[in-house]
């Protein structure tokens, strides 16, 4: 039987197609689609939480009697041996709620004459200063509720982690919307202040950190806060701090619970016409005196003057400040109540009539 004859090239293709069948399969893959970086839109989504804090602190100096100042006195016209001064500073606050409360650094608005705040979008407002905690270096500040404010996001500082990128917001040297970027560079640092330790558990950034960033947030990128910036090492490069947020969230309800105490005075002062304040002397129990006569008040014509003590209200005896929340409680709206007080050395009542 005569042998087929197969030609070269369907011998090779028949080669081909039995190694191809032989080899192992492999599935082919799309290489995975990476996302754009949102992190810059979500930086600017978390500045409508942060706003810029500008203040004034007002002080008269004293001139001497040297010629410089003889010249100096004249050149004012001679008017007056003061001059007054007014200092600037500069500081950054986060948003905490739609009511307009603020949280700043204490050392920002320390003994300002007047405290400016300006949103993200440039509108400015009268601040008002509710409480401070000048050992944790926090504030609490108020400004009326507006639309524009978002509060601020608080993010899981207690599992934070060296090597982590965070950035801080703020208005470092009046340049408001500013952002830094760093990344954690310890976590629970305390600074010293001799044998003392002055603040404890802080973050450590190497995120710039400059003249006015103080009470900015340090964030992640989500966007979500993780601190509040307090300082930088002066003399050092890339060495700041912050306040972390589990650290700040007691010392904020300890501050918001100066807001009641602020609404205690308003209330009283509202109802009796003055303002009580507790006066602590070394070695001596406390006592109340009259800190403030709100003129024309029916306290004012009533005879109470700044610097009396009070002894009893309504028969209520007075030993310190509760003591008059407690007694201004129990006297109704239209009743006359009873003010015992000491003035100097003599003792006198006089009686008020309270509004409804």
């Amino acid at each position: 039987m005569p042998s087929k004859k197969y030609s070269p090239i369907l011998i090779a293709l028949i080669l081909l197609i039995t190694a191809s069948l032989c080899l192992p399969s492999f599935a082919l893959t799309k290489p995975e689609t990476l996302e754009p970086a949102k992190v810059p839109d979500q930086i600017e989504k978390t500045f409508a939480s942060v706003v810029s804090i500008s203040t004034e602190q007002r002080a008269d100096w004293q001139l001497g009697g040297s010629f410089l100042m003889f010249v100096i006195i004249n050149f004012f016209e001679g008017s007056d041996s003061k001059i007054r001064l007014t200092f600037k500073g500069q500081g950054t606050g986060v948003v905490l709620d739609n009511k307009g409360f603020i949280l700043t650094n204490a050392h920002v608005i320390e003994d300002a004459d007047a405290v400016l705040v300006t949103s993200s979008g440039g509108k400015k407002y009268r601040a008002e200063v509710i409480a401070k905690n000048r050992k944790q270096d926090a504030a609490l500040l108020k400004i009326p509720p507006i639309s524009e404010l978002k509060p601020i996001e608080f993010g899981d500082s207690e599992n934070l982690k060296a090597g982590e990128e965070v950035y801080a917001l703020g208005n470092p040297f009046g340049y408001s919307k500013t952002v830094t970027r760093g990344i954690v560079s310890a976590t629970r640092r305390e600074i010293r202040q001799g044998n003392e330790v002055k603040y404890e558990d802080l973050i450590q950034t190497d995120a710039a950190i400059n003249p006015g960033s103080s009470g900015g947030p340090l964030i992640n990128a989500q966007g979500q806060v993780l601190g509040i910036v307090q300082m930088r090492h002066w003399g050092a490069s890339g060495i700041g701090f912050a306040m972390p947020v589990h650290r700040l969230k007691p010392i904020i309800e300890e501050l918001r619970s100066g807001e009641k105490e602020r609404k205690k005075k308003e209330d009283f002062q509202r109802r009796f016409g003055f303002l009580p304040e507790e006066v602590r002397n070394p070695g001596s129990e406390a006592m109340v005196d009259i800190a403030e006569v709100k003129k024309g008040s029916h306290a004012d014509k009533a005879g109470l003057k700044s610097g009396d003590r009070i002894v009893s209200i309504a028969n209520y005896r007075v030993g310190n400040i509760e003591d008059v929340w407690n007694a201004g409680q129990h006297v109704a709206g239209g009743a006359r109540c009873e003010i015992r007080i000491l003035r100097g050395r003599q003792n006198f009542f006089t009686y008020l009539k309270i509004p409804t």
